[in-house]
């Protein structure tokens, strides 16, 4: 018993670099899309920026700079801002705030979740806890520099309140 095997009219195969070349090209061309979508007018552009601001809120601003960020994944620059942790860390972050803001049906959707399972305080200290794992990832840092980092800034802005206070401040000038 022979079986029937329909031959294909034509293969399409396409290069890995070339598969990875249309990705990067698609998602900067929706992340300028939906750039453009905010400062032109026309109807395909009032189309998206309706359907951006509908589904993520004000965070639909911040859209183009994800999407441009993951655009940068599927190219192979030896550059910082390529790395992984960068647009995951990015994307981490970015989701939290829209959870935390409850901007945008998605954003709504993602708190009323976290909400239904632990109370919204907690879903508010897991999303801040989360938001902070995706600065840290986007950074590529450990959370003692961040500390080191605060007690520089703190330090720096106890100077400047110390010198609108009258503080003592060092004589530029020795007479």
């Amino acid at each position: 018993m022979s079986r029937y095997r329909r031959k294909k009219l034509f293969r399409f195969k396409l290069k890995k670099n070339t598969v990875y070349t249309i990705f990067t090209i698609l998602l900067i061309g929706s992340g300028t899309l939906v750039a453009l979508s905010f400062f032109q007018n026309g109807t395909a552009l009032d189309f998206i920026k309706t359907l951006v601001l509908e589904k993520f809120g004000f965070g639909g601003v911040f859209l183009p700079i994800v999407l441009i960020a993951f655009s940068f994944l599927f190219i192979r620059i030896k550059a910082s801002f390529t790395r992984p942790n960068v647009s995951f860390g990015l994307l981490l972050s970015y989701i939290c705030v829209l959870a935390m803001t409850q901007s945008g049906y998605v954003g709504e959707q993602i708190w009323n979740n976290f909400s239904s399972l632990v109370s919204p305080f907690g879903a508010f200290i897991i999303l801040i806890g989360m938001f902070f794992i995706g600065l840290i990832v986007l950074f590529n840092t450990s959370i003692d520099e961040i500390f080191k980092l605060f007690g520089f800034l703190f330090k720096k802005i106890s100077n400047i309140g110390n010198l609108f206070r009258g503080g003592k401040t060092k004589p530029v000038f020795v007479q």
